[in-house]
């Protein structure tokens, strides 16, 4: 028989994405979550976890968790606990980019949050890339522009996002004379990347007919670095018309090329055995998300 007190430090210190969070949940000193990880790799005689920041679960360590969080959903049926009102706190991790934390994310979820036992725990990803620490086993859900679901997983779309190049209109007076980007052009006008991730502003460019791997630019990891070095006039970038629309408003934004554009989906990824407040938590902010985002199924 399986300990389970191992078990559950093994999918705490996984949830949590550390030993010292998993250790705080559970009441007990790092030392003892390790010890109980490593008296079940004894066990199996299989390692279960590569202790990297975050700790990774292998393969067979992935099997474990999905076992135990099983085991966990149909004890809390048992004691008839299972909806999003029970007193106990319920810590969601989910991994998500970070424009969707600048538009639609919150509004989604601070009803939910507050009326509900939720603890939430982001891990800020770029949209293409959340999908691959999922696989990796970092988090039980997140929101991905990837389609395909994973082995054990189910996806769900939830909306749609469009995004577009902007500038302000003195950048553009500035630098292109109120004329298009052109091949020649981006290779002197300073452009915006959020990291070397940052696949949206090559697509838009390509809409463009501008196919070039080298043009200046600045790189700015934070959505709200990201948003104001375009507002300051230093750059021309990508942004989600939610977060430009204001701005627009304003005279202060425009749209640099209105003809074209790129609509990214969003997709819930999660694990096919959620808990019964996972699914509760997500289905009540996809159906939230639905009104906010421009759904297309």
């Amino acid at each position: 028989m399986l300990p389970y007190h191992s078990l559950e430090a093994l999918v705490s210190v996984v949830t949590s994405g550390s030993f010292q969070r998993a250790a705080r949940a559970l009441h007990i000193t790092q030392s003892a979550v390790s010890q109980r990880i490593s008296l079940l790799e004894v066990q199996l005689g299989e390692r279960l976890l590569v202790r990297t920041s975050p700790p990774v679960p292998t393969k067979r360590g992935l099997q474990m968790i999905t076992h135990a969080r099983h085991v966990m959903e149909m004890e809390e049926q048992l004691v008839k606990e299972p909806d999003a009102k029970s007193v106990h706190n319920q810590i969601i991790r989910l991994g998500i980019n970070a424009d969707s934390l600048e538009t639609w994310f919150f509004p989604a979820t601070k009803e939910i949050v507050k009326k509900n036992n939720y603890l939430l725990e982001l891990v800020v990803e770029n949209e293409e890339y959340t999908f691959n620490r999922m696989r990796a086993g970092e988090f039980f859900a997140c929101i991905s522009s990837q389609k395909k679901s994973l082995p054990g997983c189910e996806v769900e779309l939830i909306g749609r996002i469009e995004y577009r190049f902007y500038c302000t209109p003195q950048f553009r007076k500035h630098y292109l004379l109120n004329n298009r980007l052109s091949q020649e052009l981006v290779k002197t006008v300073p452009a915006l990347l959020y990291d070397d991730k940052d696949l949206i502003h090559e697509r838009l460019l390509k809409k463009l007919g501008i196919h070039t791997p080298l043009f200046p630019h600045h790189q700015v990891p934070s959505s709200r670095g990201f948003y104001d070095t375009i507002l300051s006039g230093m750059a021309y970038g990508t942004l989600a018309f939610p977060q430009a629309k204001k701005d627009i408003k304003r005279g202060r934004l425009i749209n640099l090329h209105p003809e074209i554009s790129v609509d990214v989906p969003w997709y819930w990824h999660y694990q096919r055995r959620e808990s019964a407040r996972e699914r509760y938590f997500r289905e009540e902010v996809s159906r939230k998300a639905s009104e906010l985002l421009k759904v297309v199924l």
